[in-house]
């Protein structure tokens, strides 16, 4: 087929809970008036023959496998990267529509150039439910969010339902889903559409488009509620919010320092704010990708010791919160003095998290996005024995020699050096979780190991007597 106009986003779940509802999505897509100007990708966790027999049937059916299997913003996320059209819509695997949805969708974008549209929908607690059947039983509107459609600012309401559509150049402005959240990243998503675009960028279409099935929810209504709340508190503060709401987390913007502060900077995040931190370029993609609750800066500089100096200037003038976690640099006299006054009751990140007013035990609740996928890919290329080491010796000051891995180690156990392969040092997470040992210079990667937990024989070996390190757990041992 020529260039679709809509890219549609569907993923599928675990099958016990989902694979009732397969068949009836088939059969509504196939109803679609607008159906040969669509691409529908689907993105499974398990395979099921119904996707098979449907994508070798119409070309424009596009299964892919969840890569990552972390929810269904992680699934939209990677539909989204692999989609080949303008306009996207996410459509639920249990959810039906109107024929005719997409094809008004789209031509209401066309004609209104929205960056999103939206519309009422029905809801219906029937699984069996399809659009025909739920407006012969007179289904209802939406009673929580149908009276907002329309009139209430974004900010305030999700009114924009489960089916909206959007222009996929949106994300290239405001990000793609953040998947730090677990139920609420769509209207946080809309929400950074019309603060980037304005909020009269959403256009509401006034009739009822879709059909929402409210009742397959796999997580128990409580918990579900409780999540709820939480993270919609955290939405609606980010987005009514004066500008000191914006809170600059001024770091070393080298990779270790940025692993040991991003507890914080998620503490920070939950509690509303929008977190802004510098980072070396170099390290800017990898980032962005494993830590989206973060707003990252990229800053260019050859010696990283000045990335300090080079990170303030980016930000200079910005109406910020500022939190400034640097010391013992050149520009940050008075942050630094205070360590001096401080360091022998505290390591150099105890200090840091007793800056930033958060309980140091934080420190071991590292979020990441993880890419399943790529972990394994890198796995299977490297690890050909059973019983491996890891190694690595390259720090932000050069590759260190002095690593080295014991005789009666080597000769038993394949010896994996990790090396700049993957532009992304997390992809090496799931080979060094199956290692028996690290043997590792005092860098970014030990921090990683340590922060995770991740339960191997641990030797970090010190770039110098004097080097200061972080907190390690106690079951490392260290090499001088």
């Amino acid at each position: 087929m020529t260039k679709p106009k809509v890219s549609v986003i569907t993923g599928i779940g675990p099958l016990k809970n989902y694979e009732y509802a397969i068949q009836g999505y088939f059969d509504d897509i196939l109803q679609q008036s607008f159906f040969n100007e669509c691409e529908f990708i689907i993105c499974y966790v398990e395979w099921h023959p119904l996707i098979e027999h449907y994508a070798r049937k119409y070309p424009n059916i596009r299964p892919m496998k969840d890569a990552r299997c972390s929810g269904v913003y992680a699934a939209w996320n990677q539909m989204i990267l692999a989609a080949k059209s303008d306009y996207i819509t996410n459509w639920n695997i249990d959810d039906r529509r109107n024929k005719d949805a997409l094809r008004i969708q789209c031509e209401t974008l066309d004609k209104t150039g929205a960056m999103l549209v939206y519309n009422y929908h029905l809801m219906t607690k029937d699984p069996h439910d399809t659009w025909q059947t739920a407006r012969n039983k007179n289904a209802i509107l939406d009673p929580v969010i149908s009276p907002h459609c329309g009139t209430s600012s974004i900010f305030n309401i999700c009114s924009c339902g489960n089916d909206p559509m959007w222009r996929k150049e949106v994300v290239e402005r405001v990000g793609y889903f953040n998947e730090y959240f677990k139920v609420v990243s769509d209207w946080d998503m809309w929400c950074k559409i019309a603060k980037y675009y304005g909020e009269q960028s959403l256009h509401f279409i006034p009739q009822p488009l879709g059909l929402f099935f409210q009742g397959s929810d796999t997580v128990s209504a409580a918990n579900r509620k409780t999540l709820l709340n939480d993270e919609k508190q955290v939405v609606h503060t980010r987005f009514n919010q004066q500008a000191n709401q914006n809170l600059l987390l001024l770091q070393p913007a080298r990779l270790g320092d940025i692993i040991i502060v991003l507890p914080i900077a998620a503490q920070y995040f939950a509690a509303g704010y929008n977190v802004h931190m510098p980072v070396v370029a170099e390290y800017y993609a990898s980032l962005r990708e494993a830590v989206p609750y973060v707003n990252w800066a990229p800053v260019e500089v050859v010696d990283h010791t000045y990335s300090y100096l080079a990170a303030q200037e980016l930000f200079k003038g910005k109406d910020y919160r500022h939190m400034n976690l640097c010391f013992c640099f050149l520009g940050n006299t008075a942050v630094s003095r205070l360590w001096q006054r401080q360091k022998h009751k505290f390591s150099f990140d105890q200090f840091k998290y007793r800056l930033a007013n958060v309980d140091f035990a934080q420190k071991w609740n590292l979020q990441l996005t993880r890419y399943a996928q790529r972990e394994q890919q890198l796995k299977d290329y490297y690890v050909n024995q059973e019983d491996y080491v890891v190694v690595h010796r390259q720090s932000s000051a050069g590759i260190h020699n002095e690593v080295q891995i014991p005789e009666d180690v080597a000769r038993t156990h394949q010896v994996i050096e990790l090396e700049p392969i993957t532009h992304s040092v997390f992809d090496w997470l799931g080979l060094i979780e199956g290692a028996k040992a690290i043997y590792a210079i005092d860098s970014a990667v030990v921090n990683l190991v340590n922060q995770l937990n991740i339960g191997i024989e641990k030797y970090m070996f010190k770039r110098s007597e004097d080097s200061v390190t972080p907190k390690l757990s106690d079951d490392w041992h260290i090499v001088t």
